[in-house]
């Protein structure tokens, strides 16, 4: 039989034991419950990171996009090719370099001096007194120079006319297709990428000397029909050592209309997982607006250092800058779009964020507006129930004007800084006009009933 002092032992060893399992048991839920929060954290920062490492991704996709996106447009497009290098037939450099170097292919292909020596040579065999030999030897260089210069006359002629922008497009057609050829690797290719002494890129002269060899032999021009066809290039660049150009050119064409695509999911995705949506946008916008920019200041720094790769045989340094510059015009626009879309939006997100300073100017815009809007009011002009209805989609108008003027940037062309600039104070303009229209409710006078839209 268990005793008195056995019993209460007993009694203290059961409270134990329940205590120790009442601490087991709080150890476990504490333990469980600190562990959560570390989970928390260590997920928030791995989110953060990600945020931050897509918008990095995106930022520097922007103006690798952009060069692609151009690229494959004048590389696979023989129409936009053209119009690209159309103009360039207008340019009184790239007039003289043509002029310069059709001159230079039909002489070298002619061989003016050994016709006349031919000529000559035939005369004298026919056994002319020695007088009369001396004689026509003296005329032999006088002789040259005349075909020689009849020839550059009627090259310049027709370099110079209007009627040549139709042999330039149609120089040009024939090289884009050559250049498009070579860069596929095809072995019919007349311009050789990346192959010595072929490697060069540039306008083929076959065309304009076609057409030359045409307006001399209408000018009674007989040597004229012994000029043969020519494969000869104004050389633009040398691509002798671009061993690699083929392996650009089909990345760009296969992955070059996507990187756009890859460039805007990367931001979505940073901004979607950022902690702070509105810093995100901000920061992926001039990001964007940056890298795009730096490829501006990159071609802007390449233009004048053109100069250092003219050539004997092809464009010189001024001519070069001029088709650099008609080269880049379309590149150039899609760099100005970016920066001013991605400048715009940071702005636009940060006017409509909870600062202090965006509070104000909003305020103050809506002032001006309502200082507008109850001068007209005060003078019996209002816009009514159409104010009102206005009113209640006024956010999504303001999103249509922002987007229309987005695709104004993005899509039409030709469009320079200027144009841009005019089209920001076009829908700045648009947005007050459409704040002033409407008729916020507490606008509308007591006793008078808010119509129902509709």
């Amino acid at each position: 039989m268990m005793t008195e002092s056995e019993s209460a032992q007993s009694v203290r060893i059961a409270r134990l034991e329940a205590e120790n399992a009442r601490l087991r048991e709080r150890e476990r839920v504490t333990t469980g419950k600190s562990d959560a929060p570390k989970t928390g954290r260590v997920a928030r920062l791995f989110s953060q990171l990600l945020s931050a490492l897509l918008i990095v991704v995106a930022a520097v996709l922007a103006p690798v996009s952009i060069a692609a996106s151009w690229a494959v447009t004048e590389l696979t497009d023989a129409q936009a090719f053209v119009e690209t290098f159309g103009p360039l037939v207008d340019e009184p450099a790239v007039q003289d370099a043509v002029i310069r170097e059709t001159e230079a292919a039909i002489s070298e292909a002619l061989n003016v001096e050994a016709l006349t020596d031919d000529l000559f040579d035939g005369i004298e065999s026919l056994g002319v007194p020695p007088k009369a030999a001396a004689a026509l030897d003296l005329l032999r260089e006088p002789a040259a120079a005349g075909v020689t210069s009849a020839i550059d006359r009627v090259v310049e002629k027709v370099v110079r006319s209007d009627a040549f922008s139709t042999v330039w497009n149609e120089a040009l057609t024939r090289t884009h297709r050559q250049l498009t050829l070579s860069l596929e690797g095809d072995p019919d290719a007349v311009i050789e990428i990346g192959a010595d002494p072929q490697g060069d890129i540039g306008v083929q002269l076959g065309p304009i000397v076609d057409r030359v060899k045409d307006a001399l032999v209408a000018d009674g021009f007989a040597l004229a029909e012994r000029i043969p066809s020519i494969e000869r290039t104004i050389v633009i660049a040398d691509t002798s050592q671009a061993a690699g150009v083929q392996t650009i050119y089909t990345l760009v064409v296969a992955v070059g209309p996507w990187l756009p695509a890859i460039a805007l999911v990367a931001a979505a995705g940073g901004v979607l997982l950022a902690r702070n949506k509105r810093r995100a946008v901000i920061a992926a916008a001039i990001a964007i607006a940056a890298t795009a920019l730096a490829l501006g200041v990159a071609l802007a720094i390449a233009r004048p250092l053109l100069r250092r790769t003219a050539r004997a045989d092809g464009f010189p340094g001024d001519a070069l800058e001029v088709v650099f510059d008609h080269a880049t015009a379309g590149l150039f626009a899609l760099v100005g779009s970016v920066v001013v879309i991605g400048v715009a939006s940071a702005v636009a997100v940060w006017l409509a964020g909870p600062g202090r300073a965006p509070r104000a100017l909003r305020s103050v815009a809506r002032d001006a507006a309502s200082a507008v809007r109850g001068f007209g009011e005060a003078h019996g002009v209002t816009t009514g129930a159409f104010g009102t209805r206005l009113a209640r989609v006024i956010g999504l108008l303001r999103l249509v004007v922002l987007l229309v003027a987005a695709g104004i940037v993005l899509l039409v062309r030709p469009i320079d800084v200027a144009d841009m600039a005019w089209i920001a104070v076009g829908a700045l303009v648009l947005l007050f006009v459409l704040e002033v229209l409407q008729r916020p409710a507490h606008n509308t006078p007591a006793g008078q009933p808010v119509e129902e839209a509709g």
